[in-house]
């Protein structure tokens, strides 16, 4: 059995408009909230063999602050597509993490976390809102990533900032 963890990038900042999307940062609530949610991976033991994240620098920024509380180093790959990422552009990047690979952290956006969510788990409409800084954490019974567009995921557990 694998772990999948989908991971929405923390609050960003809308305070300049004129700068470009995928340059925003987080605003002080993201970064209380995605500190908070560190801290919840540490306090139930998710620590992922590797990470998958966006290079914005809102996810980027929310990637450092939860794996931060970890204390340790995890093999983070950025990757383009996961920006503005559709399902495809998930399942893609999936596919090819290293059968190894017990445990996957994916730090993205909506809609592409709501969407490869619902695909994932082949239940439509699974959860009210994919917010910022939610976290939804599956079980896949599969042998090698790139097997995961063949089944579907149980999801174990959703925790928003809000609820932790």
């Amino acid at each position: 059995m694998k772990k999948l963890y989908l991971l929405r990038h923390a609050k960003s900042s809308w305070d300049d408009s004129s700068i470009p999307d995928y340059e925003r940062d987080l605003n002080d609530r993201g970064r209380r909230e995605a500190k908070k949610m560190g801290e919840y991976f540490l306090e139930k033991n998710i620590i992922p063999d590797m990470i998958i994240c966006s290079p914005s620098k809102r996810t980027r920024e929310t990637y450092k602050l939860v794996v931060s509380e970890l204390g340790k180093i995890i093999q983070t790959i950025f990757e383009d597509n996961i920006y503005e990422a559709s399902i495809s552009d998930i399942f893609d990047a999936i596919s090819v993490v290293p059968k190894e690979v017990d445990s996957l952290l994916i730090i993205g956006h909506n809609p592409g976390m709501e969407d490869a969510l619902e695909k994932i788990t082949n239940i439509p409409g699974i959860i009210d809102k994919f917010g910022t800084c939610s976290l939804a954490e599956l079980e896949v019974d599969i042998q090698k990533w790139g097997d995961l567009y063949k089944t579907s995921a149980k999801l174990t557990n959703f925790v928003s900032p809000k609820t932790l």
